[in-house]
């Protein structure tokens, strides 16, 4: 059976997500150092980092 496109890209968000958590040590989070270099790395000049990560903020994200 193959993934819907929902699945298929909810499947490569985890992925990348993991790749990015792991470099500190604990995979199931990721720093806000972690994550600005995740939307960086990942999304380029496609998305303006700083807004970005100012909407996650907001939306309480972090944890820490």
């Amino acid at each position: 059976m193959s993934l819907t496109e929902l699945q298929t890209a909810m499947t490569l968000l985890f992925e990348v997500f993991d790749k990015y958590a792991i470099k500190e040590g604990d995979s199931s989070t990721l720093s806000k150092k972690q994550f600005k270099k995740l939307l960086k790395n990942e999304l380029g000049g496609a998305l303006a980092v700083r807004t970005f990560y100012n909407e996650m903020f907001m939306l309480s994200i972090w944890h820490r």
